[in-house]
């Protein structure tokens, strides 16, 4: 918790701190159009339509139609830094995806933007936020952790038991 006081005391030196969400203070079209300078900024950018940001434009119209949507924004003076698309689903806040500008990698700028969506999801009632991941950044986040295991049931056929294999073997690389 003092790792992210201290981030979020060099981003407000930085200038002043501004969270803007979708829906709210924004628009998705100019709420999308933030998160693809974002992602442009960091590296996780695509300049396929195709690719993250077009993914990302697709399921958070989709998302918005059916009130499930949460796209939190930081900017720095009127700097885009980074963002968090969310869905929420029966009072679960389930964090999508996250991206910064790398040129802040030294001040946590992920955090910090982590730390704003548990402050507004607190501040809507949102009762859990399901992180849905094994990364280590987030299990500092976490009050509890549930395990998952995958199960496949293949039919004895060398065909089926060879798609398997080849289905395995892509998910592990």
């Amino acid at each position: 918790r003092k790792e992210v006081e201290r981030w979020t005391r060099r981003h407000r030196d930085m200038g002043e701190v501004k969270p803007r969400k979708c829906p709210g203070d924004i628009s998705l079209p100019e709420a999308m159009d933030v998160v693809e300078t974002i992602l442009n900024l960091s590296w996780k950018g695509s300049d396929d339509e195709d690719g993250t940001i077009g993914r990302l434009r697709r399921l958070s119209a989709a998302a918005l139609e059916e009130d499930k949507l949460q796209v939190l924004l930081k900017f720095v003076d009127d700097t885009p830094t980074s963002f968090l698309v969310s869905f929420v689903q029966d009072d679960v806040l389930f964090p999508f995806h996250i991206t910064y500008d790398l040129n802040l990698n030294q001040i946590g700028p992920g955090q910090v933007q982590l730390s704003l969506a548990i402050q507004e999801a607190y501040e809507k009632g949102i009762k859990k936020i399901d992180f849905g991941g094994g990364f280590s950044y987030l299990r500092k986040w976490a009050t509890g952790t549930r395990e998952f295991q995958e199960v496949r049931v293949v039919r004895n056929s060398i065909r089926s038991r060879l798609l398997a294999g080849a289905y395995l073997k892509r998910k592990d690389e």
